[in-house]
Order: C-alpha cells, then sequence, then structure tokens
C-alpha cells in the first residue's frame, strides 16, 4: 500500500493535429529527410485535411436507405474495460468504399451515440475504435457501420517544438519524445548526450512520471530502450551506459506521423553508432520506434494508453548479438518523488521491489505519491514477443527503476536479413495499480475480443 492526400510543409514545421473527417482514413506525413536537429523550431500546429474529403468516396455497394453499410460483430474472450482499442480486418471495405465520413453505433443502446473509427492502412487494414463502455467475457456486442460524422472528437494532438514531439490529448500532454539530441547537465562527459527517448511521461491530472540524469546514473532517460552487452565483428559495443563512450543511439529521421480520433503517433528512424570503430564511428543497427497514442478522452479519461512497438536489423552483412545480461531492452526510471516509502512495484505474478528482479511477467507496475496525488504506470509484455512472458529488472532498493530485458537468461542474436520485434503497452493513471485492474487491461491487450465484418445485402 501506498502511504503518502496533398500537401507540402516546410521543413522546419512537422507537428500535426490532424483535423481529419470523424472516420476518415488517417494519412501519412512525409518528412523530409535531414531534419533531425529541430532544436530552435518554434512550438506550433499545422491543421491537415486528407485528400478526397466529403462526398469524394467511390461507393460500388449501394447502402441500406438507413444508411447502414455492414454489421460488426464483437465477442468478448475477456472482460473488457471501456476504452478498449478493438479493430476488425476491413480488406473488403477499402477495396469497395471510401471510408470517409463513416462512424459506428451500438445496437441497442439508447440514443445510440456514434462512434469514431480510424483505418489503420496495415495489410490487411483494420478499422479501430474504442469501447464506449465495458464488456463482460462471452458477452456479444453488435456495431452498425454507417455513414455520417458522429459528434466531433479532437483528434490526437502532435506538437512539435525544441527539439522535441508531445503527443497529446485535447491540450493534455501524455508523452515527449525527444528527436534532437537532450546534453547532459554542465560539467557532464559529452558522451551522455542522446536523442530517441521519451520524457517526460505525464499522469492524466498532469504529474511528470520520469526522469533524466539522475545524479547516480547520468544515461537514465525516462523511457527508452538501448542493449546493453552486445558484440559485433568481436567488438563489445555498450549502448546503455553512455559514459563508456562505446556506443549511443541517435534520432536519423521521422518515417511517419499520423493522427486521428481514434489514434495518433509517430516512427523513428533509429541509429546504434559503434564509436570505437577503426573509421571513427560505424552504423551496426538499425531500429525503428513506433509510438501510438489511444485518444481516450472521451471514453476513459482517467486514464491514458500509449503502444510502442521496437523493430531492428543490422545495417550490414554481420549480426549483431546482445549477450546474456541483467538488464537492457525496454525500462524506465521513475520521478524522483517516488521511494521506498511512497511508492510500490507489483508484477503478474505478485511479486515486487523485494523478490521480483529477474522473474518472466506478463506486466509490471510502479505507483507513488506525487504532487497532484497518487498515480501508477503499468507496462505490459504482448504474448507475441518472442520471449514473452519476458524477464524483468528491478531495483530492490532505493529509487524506482523497473522494465522488460528479454536477454536476462539467454542471449539474442540479430540476424542480416532478418527483422527482431518487439511490442508493449503502457498505461498511466492517477491512482495505485492492483492486480485486478491490471489484470482487466492486459486481457484487453493480450487479445480479449474476436471481430467479423458483414455487408448489409443488397435488396
Amino acid at each position: 500500500m501506498i502511504t503518502n492526400e496533398k500537401y507540402i510543409l516546410p521543413a522546419a514545421v512537422l507537428l500535426l493535429a490532424f483535423c481529419c473527417y470523424c472516420g476518415g482514413e488517417q494519412q501519412p506525413v512525409p518528412v523530409p529527410e535531414g531534419e533531425s536537429d529541430q532544436a530552435a523550431v518554434d512550438s506550433q500546429t499545422v491543421s491537415i485535411i486528407a485528400e478526397g474529403g466529403p462526398g469524394s468516396g467511390v461507393l460500388e455497394r449501394r447502402p441500406d436507405p438507413s444508411g447502414l453499410v455492414a454489421v460488426i460483430t464483437l465477442t468478448a474472450a475477456r472482460d473488457l474495460p471501456a476504452g478498449s482499442p478493438v479493430s476488425v480486418n476491413v480488406e473488403d471495405l477499402t477495396e469497395q468504399l471510401s471510408p470517409t465520413l463513416l462512424h459506428l453505433r451500438e445496437q441497442n443502446q439508447p440514443g445510440r451515440p456514434g462512434i469514431p473509427i480510424q483505418i489503420e492502412a496495415s495489410a490487411p487494414p483494420r478499422l479501430w475504435w474504442l469501447l464506449p463502455s465495458g464488456i463482460k467475457s462471452g458477452d456479444v456486442r453488435l456495431f452498425d457501420l454507417c455513414f455520417g460524422s458522429p459528434e466531433s472528437l479532437t483528434p490526437v494532438q502532435l506538437k512539435l517544438h525544441q527539439g522535441a514531439l508531445d503527443l497529446c490529448i485535447q491540450e493534455n500532454e501524455v508523452l515527449r519524445y525527444h528527436h534532437a539530441e537532450r546534453p547532459p547537465p554542465p560539467g557532464e562527459d559529452p558522451h551522455y548526450r542522446r536523442s530517441g527517448f521519451i520524457h517526460p511521461v505525464w499522469s492524466p491530472s498532469g504529474a511528470v512520471l520520469t526522469r533524466i540524469h539522475p545524479s547516480d546514473h547520468i544515461h537514465h532517460l525516462g523511457f527508452w530502450w538501448p542493449w546493453t552487452l552486445t558484440e559485433y565483428q568481436s567488438r563489445e559495443i555498450d549502448f546503455w551506459n553512455l559514459g563508456k563512450g562505446e556506443g549511443t543511439v541517435r534520432f536519423v529521421q521521422f518515417e511517419h506521423l499520423e493522427t486521428g480520433p481514434v489514434f495518433g503517433g509517430f516512427t523513428a528512424h533509429h541509429h546504434y553508432v559503434d564509436l570505437q570503430a577503426a573509421s571513427g564511428e560505424e552504423i551496426v543497427l538499425h531500429e525503428l520506434c513506433h509510438v501510438r497514442l489511444w485518444n481516450l478522452a472521451e471514453t476513459e479519461p482517467a486514464i491514458r494508453i500509449w503502444d510502442l512497438s521496437i523493430t531492428q536489423w543490422p545495417a550490414a552483412s554481420h549480426p549483431l548479438t546482445v549477450k546474456k545480461y541483467r538488464y537492457g531492452g525496454f525500462g524506465f526510471r521513475a520521478t524522483a518523488d517516488w521511494n521506498p516509502e511512497n511508492s510500490a512495484v507489483l508484477t503478474s505474478e505478485g511479486r515486487d521491489r523485494e523478490n521480483g528482479n529477474g522473474t518472466r511477467v506478463k506486466w509490471i507496475s510502479a505507483s507513488g505519491v506525487t504532487d497532484r496525488g497518487t498515480a501508477g504506470i503499468l507496462m505490459m509484455d504482448h504474448p507475441s514477443n518472442a520471449r514473452h512472458p519476458e524477464p524483468v529488472r528491478i531495483w530492490p532498493e532505493g529509487d524506482v527503476f523497473v522494465g522488460f530485458c528479454p536477454v536476462v537468461e539467454q542471449e539474442l542474436i540479430i540476424l542480416p536479413g532478418e527483422r527482431d520485434e518487439r511490442i508493449y503497452r503502457i498505461l498511466t493513471c492517477d491512482r495505485e495499480v492492483d492486480t485486478a485492474w491490471a489484470e482487466l487491461h492486459w486481457g484487453a491487450y493480450a487479445g480479449g475480443a474476436v471481430t467479423e465484418f458483414s455487408w448489409i445485402e443488397e435488396n
């Protein structure tokens, strides 16, 4: 218990608040190469309207006279909380019908309020929405896909300023990604400069939950995910402990920016750089970092949910070996406000700071007292990850540091021509994380729903 589209963006402007049509397909935003140093860019917002717009869709299948296009059947395999992101395969929809100006309405609901949708341009494409209310395991809900816009919902906002990109919901900051190098405190080794990390992460009430450059570990950077003990062409490279001067991680460019009424986020390209190579520097690993923030402003405003995927592949024809080690992977350093007396760590196996280090878990949480009251962070390891459930690193004493470390028990070899991918979900809340609450959200993330798309037959 805690005790106390056609558009041109100037190179200097990358921030979006994508004022798209509710139900419209999000549009990727091309970002010019060579624009990685944006530290002097003023804070500003650009509104982008998707190419097409109202009435521009091509409809090859005639809709029902009521405007009904299709019915989506959702069967809950587990209890699902309100605000859970759910999706359905809509390959047929995108082939036959433009998704602009469509929305969902849940059947058998008084007033049947409209539910915003957003199309993910994946393979196959998926239609995403957020559950307007919780669903019990085994229950079946029917959602009508209809023409028309639901009530307006402010899209996820992306704000670029001073070398960082903020992801916001209704002007409230959720997380900040640093694409420009952040210098260390004065007097510290310049090797501690880093880009490509997340800090701050805010609670829904606005409390800062992360920390960077603490005096005991200058290399700690909020949420970040480098490897520690690696080997490349017989050279050992440490990308975690920057003070060694062996390796670093650098932002290269934004590959994709997206926003809409259901989700928004970015994909950033990173280089893992060997600083000891004969040539002076050598890129040994490419990384794509994809962050997606879910817009729970209307469905569940008391929590924030964002997903992180990490994809890595060798830069040349040589493998990178990540050796067995006790830390490295994906972790976070918590706010300096948290200490052993006013914070708690909990894992899915019921372990804590004293006995959880090195154990395999589905999820891990940290909660504590802030200047805005109690707040918590829940980190979840997706079942599709190759080493799920992954081992965790937990500091048993002192400040709060926790994270997933896939190489605690065995090394990882990233081979040329192959890609290593890991995905995680992070929730922040204004409460202490307990087992029941964490398990509810874990079930939704792990695959708590089965969905089916059915066209309305023509008369």
